[in-house]
C-alpha cells in the first residue's frame, strides 16, 4: 500500500515596501488554501528596502498550487509549486521483534520495522485494538523507521487473552493488521490470596494540610501468596501498576505510593485474564487557610551598576522558608530559597526582601510568585528597537556524537541567549568565543539527532528574539545553514545492538555466601560513533549505576558491577542510557525483544527485599510540650521503625522551628537505638537546646529511612513521615517555652522569659573583589565579612552566605567560612563559572542570625546604602585557553580531540604541544579544526608511555592553557613488582576483623564494611563544592554535634636527604577549571605554578559517588563510594641537589562544634613510625575522617617508590583537642627530571565498633563521652552485655524525676 505524501519546505522572500510588514498583510493566504506559518523577520531587516519574510508551505504530492496575495495594494503570485519528491514510503512492515513482557510497567513489547522515506515526519504511525476488551496499544517513535508497540492491561480486561493479539496499525489513511504474542504471565484464572491489603493514610479519612500545596504520600500495600497475578490501578493518573517490593517463600508484598496535594480516589484491581476489583480508596484534604500577602516589586535605575535593580518585599506574618519563582522574559525561570527575614519582634512582621539585576535596555515584565499570592510589574524601555544583523550561520560535524551551530550576529543589544531546537541553550556569556555580546561569534554544541527542520533561537538582551530553522534564509543576503540534518543522524536504537552477553546469566545466592556477585556485561552496536557516548546501567528499582567503558581492544562496552543478594528473585529489570544529552533510555524489556535470551539476567534464592523500612510509632521526648526556664536541655522524639529482614541501618531527618527558616538536620543510626533490633527498633533522635533559645515549635520533616543493603532500592517515598501521616501530628511537634514556673498557695504561674535582645545583628564591614574577567581562567572573588551584635550574640549554628546574582541564570549561594574561633568575622573565595552573567553581578548577603534568632539580610541596595559593595563589575576577555579534558585516544595515536573553552575560531592562530613523557620530549602540532570549545589536531603520532602531557597555546596572544594528562588505551604496563604483606597496619582482632583481606596497603574490606580494621561504614555526603583553591569541607551533621572535615593542599617543599627543609613554596592563587560535564563523577582541577620556578602544580579533586576501580600505573586501586581523590601532578623541576626530594604536604582536619566530644587520631605503617604511612584517621566520637596514601607514584612514566611523612610542625595555629584533630601528610618523592603523578584519597566514616587501643582526648578530666565508650567496647559479648544493661537501666529511669537529665547528658555524649 502506497500512503499519501506531502511535501513541506520554506520560502523566503525579500521585500521592499514603503511601511514596515507584518503578519497580518499576509493574512489572505489562508483563502488561498495556505495553511503553513508565516515569519515576518522585522528584527533582521536594515532598512525598508529589505524587509526579510518567511512562507512555510505544505504542498500534497503531485500537486500544482499557486499563492497570491495584495501588499499595499500590489499584487503577488507566488508558484506554481509541485510535489515531486517520492511518497512517504510503501507501508511495508520489515521486521516485527519478538514480543516481550515488560515486569515493571506490566505490559507487552515488541518493535515494528518499517521501510519509510527517511526524510518522512516520524509521528503518523497510530493503533487500535479493538478485539479483546479491556487492553489497549500504543506507538513509540525510536526514529522514522523503527516504533514501540505497547500493549496495556485495563480494569475493563473481562474474558481470556487470547494467544495471539490482534492490532491494527495506521499510516496516514492506510492500514495493517499486525498479531503480538501473548507474553502476559498468566493465561487462566488466578490463584492468588490477597493475605493484607492496607493503606497509610487509612482510606475514607478526612486530614487537615498546614498548606494548599503540601504533598500527601499516599501508600498502598498489598501482601498476597501463592501470586500468579498483578494489581494495578486505576484514578488520576491513569493505570498504575503495584510493583512487587518483597518476596520470600510464602508470600509477595507490592507497593504503590501516590503522591497528592489535593482529595484523592481510585480503585485497586487483581488482573489476570480478567480484571477483578478489591478495593476502593479514597481520602479528602482540607487545606489550613494561608493568609499569604502579596509581594511588592519596585525598581531603579543605578548608575554605578549599569543597570536596572529590582527590589521585591515580602511582609509575612510567619516564618517559614519560601520558595520564590522568577519569570521573566525571554524565558528566564528561577528560584531563591534560604532568604532569611528581618524580624521585628514588636509588630510580629518578618519581613523577606532581595535584589535582582535587570539590563537597562529590558522591555518586558517581571513577575515574584508564592503558590498563593505574586507580585507583577512591567518595566518598559525608551531606548530603540532591537536591530540584530546575522552575517553567517555554520553547522559543523565536530565528533562522531556532536554538531557545534557558530552564530556571527552584530546587534544592537547584546545577545542574551542563544538555543538549539528549544532543548541546548547556552547564555551568550558561556557561548560567545570571539568578539563581545554585541558583535561576536558564538558558538552551541548539540547532539546529532535526527532533526527534520533545525530551529535556531537568538534572544538579546532588550526581550526581543530571532527565531528560524534550518531551509529558511535568516538574512536579506538570503543565506541558509547549510547541513543535512536527516542525514547526520547518529542516535543508537536496539536494532543497531550488534552483540550482547553477560558473563553470568544466571545468579544463584544459594551457591554463594557473599552479599553480591561480580557481573560483567559485554555489548556493542553496528554503528562505530558510539564510543562517542557517556553510557550507564542501572539495575532498575535501585541506585546502583555503573559506568559502561569502551574497550578499545575487544571494540565493545563493558559494564562490571555487581548484583547484591536483597534484589528481588527472578529476572532482573535494568536499563542502558546515555547520561551527557538524555538520547536513549533502552530498556531490558526493549533489548529482549531483539536479542532474546541473551539480555536475562536471572537471581535465583535471594533475601528478595526492596521495601522500605517502616515507622510504625512517634513519641516525643520528654513531651510534646517542653518548658527549659533558662536551663539547657536536650529534646527529641521517640522513633519505632519495622524493617525485616534486611534490617533498619540508618536515617536523616529535618527538624524545622517557626521561628527559624534553617532546618537542624539529624542523622542517626543503631546507636541511637533504645530497644529492639535492627529488625524492630526504638531510637531517640534529639539535638541540645542552649538556654538562651525563644520560644518555638519544633516539628519533624523529610525523614528518610535506609535499611541494610547493598542494593540502595530506590523506595519511591519522599518523606517517610508518610506512613504515619494523620496518626502521630501532635507527637511530631514539640513546644519549647522558655518559661520560668513557681507556685503561691493556690496558683501555679508560669513566665515567660523574654530575648533580651529584639535587634537583629549588623554588618560593620563588608568586602568583596569589585572586579572580575569571567573569560579567563582565574574567576576568584573574595570576600570578608564582620558583623556587630552588642547583647545575646551571634548563633553558630548560622553562617552567613552571599548570593551573586547574575542577569541571566540562577543566583549563586556561597556559604563563607568562619575567621579562626571568632563568630564574627567571615571570609571566603569563590570561582565564578565561566562567562557568568552578561553584565554586572548584585551580591547581598544573607543568613545573619544571632542566639535569639534575631536576623536579617542584606539586599544589594541595603549594601549600596552601607557605602559597601554591591556589585561585582563583569570583564570578559578570551586571551588565555582553558583546557578541561580530551576524547580518549590509542597507542596508536591519531587525531586529538581536546574539550575547554577560549580556543577562539582561528585553527591557524593554535597551537597543540604534546610532551611525550619519553625520549621524544615535547612536540607542537597544527589543529585541523577549532571551536570555542573543541580542538582537533593533526595525527599525534604513537605514544609509548601510559600517560602524556598537553597544552595548548593561542598564538595571537602567546598565553598558553594549563597541561592535562591523558592516558591512552591498550598500554601495556611492565609487570608489577612482588610486595610482602605488612604485619602491622592492619588493625582488628584478626586483623581486618574478618571483614577483609590485610594487603600491603592496609585492609581491603567485604563490601559495606571500611576503614583501617573493617569496623566502620562509609557516610554518603554530598558533592564538594567547587572551592577557589584545592580544598574540599564537607559538614555532617549528627544530631547536636556538626562535624567539619577539611582537606586542603598546604604547600610544596624541597627537602635534603636529611629531611630539612630547603625552601617552600606557599601556593596563593589557582586557576580552576571544572571538569564535571566531560567526567563521570564531579571533577575539579586547579592549576597553579611554584613561585620563582616555572615548575606547574595542578591537582585534579574527583569526587566519587558509587564504588569503582581506577587504574593507576601498574595497580588497580578500590575506590569506595563517597569518597574524595586527590590526583597532584607536578611538571618538571630544578632541584638545587640531585640528592633533595619534593614533599607535597597536604593537611586533613576534623572539628566538631560539641564541647562534650572526645577525639583522637590513627595512622598505619609497617613499623608503627611516622615516616611511611599507608593511612590515617581522625576520629570525633564515631565519626572519622580516613585518609590513605599508596606507596607509589608515577615518576617519569615509571611506578617509582614514594613516602608519606606524617609532618609534626610546631608552629601550627589550632592544637589538637577534644573537637579538633589535625594531621599534616607530607607525600615525598625522589627528584625526578619531567613529571610526578600522586594519588591520594579520603572518605569520611561512621565507626561502628573501635579498637580498645586508641588514645581519646576528652574535655572531661579523666574520662571520655559516652559515646567514645559506646565505641571503645571490645568484643562481641561485652559489647552486647552493655547495651542490654544501659536499656534495662534507661528503661527503668524513664519513671524517675531524673530522667530529663540523664537523657540529656546520655544524648549530648552520643552524637
Amino acid at each position: 500500500m502506497v500512503a499519501e505524501s506531502f511535501c513541506f519546505t520554506w520560502l523566503s522572500m525579500l521585500f521592499s515596501a514603503p511601511t514596515m510588514l507584518s503578519n497580518e498583510d499576509f493574512s489572505n493566504l489562508s483563502d488561498k488554501g495556505f495553511s503553513g506559518n508565516i515569519q515576518v523577520q522585522s528584527n533582521v531587516r536594515s532598512d525598508l528596502d529589505h524587509q526579510l519574510v518567511s512562507l512555510q508551505l505544505m504542498v500534497r504530492y503531485l500537486d500544482n498550487i499557486s499563492y497570491s496575495f495584495n501588499i499595499s495594494n500590489q499584487a503577488f503570485t507566488l508558484g506554481p509549486f509541485s510535489c515531486s519528491r517520492a511518497p512517504l514510503g510503501v507501508f511495508t512492515l520489515l521486521n516485527q521483534s519478538e514480543t516481550v513482557f515488560d515486569s515493571l510497567s506490566y505490559k507487552l513489547v515488541t518493535v515494528l520495522e518499517y521501510d519509510f522515506n527517511p526524510e518522512n515526519p516520524p509521528n503518523l504511525l497510530t493503533c487500535t485494538l479493538d478485539s479483546v476488551p479491556g487492553l489497549s496499544c500504543q506507538i513509540v517513535v525510536i526514529d522514522v523507521r523503527h516504533y514501540f508497540v505497547y500493549v496495556t492491561l485495563m480494569t475493563t480486561l473481562v474474558g481470556p487473552i487470547p494467544a495471539k493479539i490482534p492490532i491494527d496499525i495506521y499510516y496516514v489513511s492506510s492500514a495493517m493488521q499486525i498479531e503480538v504474542d501473548n507474553r502476559f504471565p498468566f493465561l487462566q484464572r488466578s490463584t492468588t490470596i490477597i493475605d493484607h491489603l492496607n493503606s497509610y493514610p487509612p482510606t475514607a479519612q478526612s486530614f487537615t494540610t498546614d498548606t494548599p500545596e503540601e504533598i500527601v504520600e499516599v501508600i498502598t500495600v498489598v501482601e498476597a501468596s501463592d501470586v500468579s497475578s498483578i494489581f494495578m490501578s486505576i484514578g488520576p493518573d491513569g493505570y498504575v501498576p503495584y510493583p512487587l517490593a518483597w518476596v520470600n517463600d510464602t508470600s509477595n508484598k507490592y507497593i504503590r505510593v501516590s503522591p497528592t496535594s489535593r482529595n484523592l480516589t481510585f480503585d485497586g484491581y487483581e488482573v489476570d485474564n480478567q480484571a477483578v476489583f478489591i478495593a476502593n480508596y479514597n481520602i479528602t484534604l482540607f487545606p489550613r487557610p494561608v493568609n499569604e500577602i502579596n509581594g511588592v516589586l519596585s525598581y531603579y535605575n543605578d548608575p554605578d551598576f549599569g543597570g536596572i535593580i529590582v527590589e521585591y518585599q515580602l511582609p509575612a506574618t510567619s516564618i517559614k522558608n519560601y520558595k520564590f519563582s522568577l519569570q521573566r522574559n525571554p524565558g528566564l525561570n528561577l528560584e531563591i530559597t534560604d532568604i532569611q527575614p528581618y524580624i521585628d519582634n514588636v509588630q510580629a512582621v518578618y519581613t523577606y526582601n532581595f535584589s535582582l539585576p535587570i539590563l537597562s535596555e529590558y522591555n518586558g515584565d517581571f513577575a515574584v510568585t508564592l503558590p498563593n499570592s505574586g507580585a507583577y510589574l512591567s518595566i518598559p524601555s525608551n531606548l530603540p528597537e532591537s536591530l540584530m544583523t546575522i552575517y553567517k550561520v555554520d553547522v559543523f560535524i565536530v565528533s562522531d556524537a556532536e554538531f557545534v551551530a557558530r552564530f556571527n550576529i552584530t546587534s544592537r543589544y547584546p545577545i542574551f541567549k542563544i538555543s538549539v531546537s528549544t532543548m541546548y541553550t547556552l547564555n551568550a556569556g558561556e557561548s560567545l568565543v570571539y568578539g563581545d555580546l554585541n558583535n561576536g561569534i558564538f558558538e552551541v554544541v548539540f547532539p546529532r539527532i535526527f532533526y527534520k527542520n533545525c530551529q535556531f533561537d537568538i534572544f538579546d538582551s532588550r526581550n526581543t528574539k530571532v527565531s528560524f530553522t534550518s531551509p529558511q534564509a535568516y538574512n536579506i543576503d538570503m543565506m541558509v545553514v547549510q547541513q543535512n540534518f536527516t542525514t547526520a543522524k547518529s542516535i543508537v536504537n536496539v536494532y543497531d545492538i550488534q552483540s550482547f552477553r553477560f558473563s553470568k546469566s544466571v545468579i544463584d545466592f544459594s551457591k554463594s555466601s557473599s552479599k553480591s556477585i561480580n557481573v560483567t556485561l559485554y555489548f556493542n552496536f553496528t554503528s562505530s560513533n558510539v564510543n562517542a557516548f557517556d553510557l550507564q546501567f542501572n539495575l532498575q528499582n535501585t541506585s546502583l549505576t555503573f559506568p559502561a567503558i569502551y574497550n578499545y581492544s575487544s571494540n565493545e562496552f563493558q559494564v562490571n558491577f555487581f548484583v547484591p543478594t536483597e534484589m528481588l528473585p527472578g529476572e532482573v529489570p535494568y536499563h542502558i542510557y546515555e547520561s551527557k544529552y538524555g538520547l536513549f533510555d533502552m530498556q531490558s524489556s526493549f533489548i529482549k525483544s531483539i536479542v532474546g535470551q541473551a539480555a536475562n539476567l536471572t537471581i535465583l534464592h535471594s533475601v528478595g527485599d526492596l521495601f522500605p523500612p517502616v515507622l510504625t510509632n512517634i513519641t516525643a521526648y520528654p513531651s510534646d510540650n517542653v518548658m527549659l526556664g533558662g536551663v539547657a536541655q536536650t529534646i527529641g522524639w521517640y522513633l519505632t521503625i519495622e524493617d525485616s529482614p534486611n534490617g533498619f541501618d540508618y536515617g536523616t531527618v529535618d527538624v524545622i522551628s517557626d521561628m527559624d527558616i534553617k532546618p537542624i538536620s539529624l542523622m542517626f543510626n543503631k546507636l541511637n537505638r533504645t530497644t529492639g533490633n535492627p529488625n524492630l527498633g526504638t531510637y531517640l533522635v534529639g539535638f541540645y537546646l542552649e538556654n538562651s533559645t525563644v520560644t518555638q515549635t519544633f516539628k519533624l520533616t523529610n525523614l528518610k529511612l535506609y535499611e541494610i543493603s547493598l542494593a540502595k532500592p530506590n523506595y519511591m517515598l519522599v518523606d517517610h513521615l508518610s506512613w504515619v501521616f494523620g496518626k502521630y501530628d501532635i507527637q511530631k511537634s514539640i513546644l519549647v517555652e522558655n518559661t520560668i514556673e513557681f507556685k503561691t498557695n493556690i496558683y501555679l504561674s508560669k513566665i515567660i522569659i523574654a530575648p533580651i535582645d529584639l535587634t537583629p545583628p549588623e554588618i560593620s564591614l563588608f568586602y568583596c573583589t569589585p572586579a572580575v574577567d569571567v573569560g579567563s581562567p582565574m574567576r576568584v572573588v573574595d570576600f570578608k565579612l564582620v558583623l556587630q551584635d552588642n547583647l545575646v550574640g551571634l548563633s553558630s549554628t548560622h553562617i552567613p552566605y552571599v548570593l551573586l546574582t547574575p542577569d541571566n541564570a540562577d543566583p549563586i549561594k556561597y556559604q563563607l567560612q568562619p575567621e579562626g574561633k571568632t563568630l564574627n568575622a567571615f571570609n571566603g573565595s569563590f570561582s565564578l563559572p565561566f562567562g557568568f552573567s552578561t553584565k554586572n553581578i548584585l551580591v547581598s548577603v544573607h543568613g545573619i542570625v544571632d542566639l535569639n534568632l534575631n536576623s536579617r539580610s542584606y539586599t544589594s541596595t541595603d549594601l549600596k546604602n552601607a557605602g559597601f559593595n554591591y556589585f561585582i563589575k563583569r570583564n570578559f576577555t578570551l586571551n588565555t585557553p582553558i583546557l578541561e579534558s580530551a576524547r580518549p585516544i590509542s597507542t596508536d595515536g591519531g587525531s586529538l580531540t581536546l574539550f575547554g573553552k577560549a580556543f577562539g575560531v582561528f585553527r591557524d592562530q593554535l597551537s597543540v604541544t604534546v610532551n611525550y613523557l619519553d625520549q621524544r620530549g615535547t612536540k607542537n602540532f597544527n589543529v585541523n579544526f577549532a571551536s570555542g570549545g573543541i580542538i582537533q589536531t593533526v595525527d599525534i603520532g604513537n605514544i609509548n608511555a601510559s600517560v602524556i602531557k598537553v597544552h595548548v597555546t593561542s598564538l595571537t596572544t602567546n598565553k598558553q592553557s594549563q597541561d592535562i594528562l591523558i592516558y591512552p588505551y591498550n598500554y601495556i604496563p611492565p609487570p608489577p613488582k612482588p610486595t610482602s604483606n605488612p604485619s602491622n597496619i592492619c588493625p582488628g582482632t584478626p586483623p581486618c576483623n574478618n571483614r577483609g583481606d590485610c594487603t600491603p596497603s592496609g585492609c581491603q574490606c567485604q563490601a559495606s564494611w571500611t576503614g583501617p580494621s573493617c569496623s566502620s561504614q562509609t557516610i554518603v555526603i554530598p558533592t564538594p563544592t567547587p572551592q577557589p583553591d584545592p580544598s574540599t569541607g564537607t559538614n555532617i551533621a549528627d544530631n547536636n554535634n556538626n562535624v567539619t572535615s577539611m582537606i586542603n593542599v598546604v604547600e610544596v617543599r624541597e627537602i635534603d636527604d636529611l629531611d630539612q627543609i630547603v625552601q617552600t613554596f606557599n601556593i596563593s592563587q589557582w586557576n580552576f577549571t571544572d571538569q564535571s560535564k566531560s567526567m563521570n563523577n564531579p571533577s575539579y582541577l586547579y592549576s597553579s605554578q611554584l613561585e620563582r620556578t616555572t615548575t606547574n602544580i595542578n591537582v585534579t579533586i574527583t569526587y566519587y559517588q558509587n564504588q569503582t576501580n581506577i587504574t593507576f600505573g601498574e595497580s588497580t586501586l578500590n575506590i569506595q563510594a563517597s569518597s574524595i581523590k586527590y590526583s597532584i601532578e607536578l611538571s618538571k623541576f630544578n632541584f638545587t641537589k640531585s640528592t633533595n626530594l619534593l614533599q607535597v604536604v597536604l593537611e586533613a582536619t576534623i572539628k566538631s562544634n560539641n564541647k562534650d566530644s572526645c577525639s583522637s587520631t590513627q595512622f598505619g605503617s609497617e613499623d608503627g613510625s611516622k615516616d611511611d604511612v599507608k593511612w590515617i584517621k581522625m576520629n570525633i566520637d564515631k565519626l572519622s575522617l580516613y585518609g590513605r596514601f599508596i606507596d607509589f607514584g608515577i615518576i617519569d612514566d615509571k611506578p617509582t617508590k614514594i613516602t608519606n611523612r606524617i609532618i609534626d610542625d610546631e608552629d601550627d595555629n589550632e592544637s589538637d583537642s577534644s573537637q579538633f584533630r589535625s594531621i599534616k601528610v607530607g607525600i615525598t618523592l625522589p627528584a625526578y627530571d619531567n613529571i610526578a603523578l600522586l594519588d591520594p584519597d579520603f572518605s569520611n566514616l561512621i565507626d561502628v565498633e573501635t579498637d580498645s587501643s586508641i588514645s581519646y582526648l576528652c574535655k572531661s578530666k579523666g574520662g571520655l563521652s559516652n559515646g567514645a565508650i559506646a565505641g571503645i567496647v571490645v568484643g562481641g559479648v561485652v559489647f552486647l552485655s552493655i547495651v542490654i544493661a544501659g536499656s534495662v537501666f534507661l528503661h527503668k529511669r524513664l519513671k524517675s524525676d531524673r530522667e530529663d537529665k540523664r537523657m540529656s547528658q546520655k544524648l549530648r555524649a552520643i552524637k
